[in-house]
């Protein structure tokens, strides 16, 4: 997976990492059910930052991870 974060419509950092999503899967479904939980069909898992970029009140932050998609917040 190749991240780019931009910060206000500027760069902000990126990286590429590989992810092995049934490995990802098993870890996440291990560590629900250890209190309780499970994941159910279409559930999404989010396994951690691969950029980390600082922010401030009021910035938008856009992570785009290729084939993913994108995913847009604005910091509060």
């Amino acid at each position: 997976v190749e991240a780019e974060i931009s910060i206000n419509g500027s760069p902000a950092g990126s990286n590429r990492a590989h992810v092995d999503p049934a490995e990802a899967a098993r870890i996440a479904a291990e560590l629900l059910a250890a209190v309780g939980e499970r994941l159910e069909p279409g559930d999404r898992i989010i396994c951690g930052s691969l950029v980390q970029v600082p922010v401030a009140p009021g910035d938008e932050v856009v992570a785009a991870l290729g084939e993913l998609g994108e995913a847009r917040v604005r910091v509060r």
